[in-house]
């Protein structure tokens, strides 16, 4: 006998903290990919960057804070703990908003 999937009524604003995050975390890939490469030496990465990469690297605080907003949210700690993780890794993989 197959195992039901589970699915989870996540509420609005927990899905709409998921998709700033994804947003960031889109802006994150997108800086680190137009950096030149140092080959892990990060002293040499960040001497060879110019003061807008820097202040762009510094706002990428915001994806912690993002995940932050995402993983403290008050829906979690109402799901039995045993399906907290299947519920984070379907959040996810929502579809998108205008879907």
């Amino acid at each position: 006998m197959a195992k039901e999937e589970k699915t989870f009524d996540y509420p609005e604003d927990l899905r709409m903290a998921q998709r700033a995050l994804e947003a960031v975390q889109e802006r994150r890939r997108a800086f680190l990919a137009g950096l030149p490469s140092f080959g892990g030496d990060l002293a040499a990465a960040e001497r060879g960057l110019d003061e807008e990469q820097i202040a762009e690297s510094k706002r990428l605080e915001e994806e912690r804070q993002a995940s932050h907003v995402v993983w403290v949210d008050e829906f979690w700690a109402k799901l039995p703990p045993e399906d907290r993780a299947d519920a984070r890794s379907k959040l996810k993989h929502l579809p998108p908003a205008d879907a």
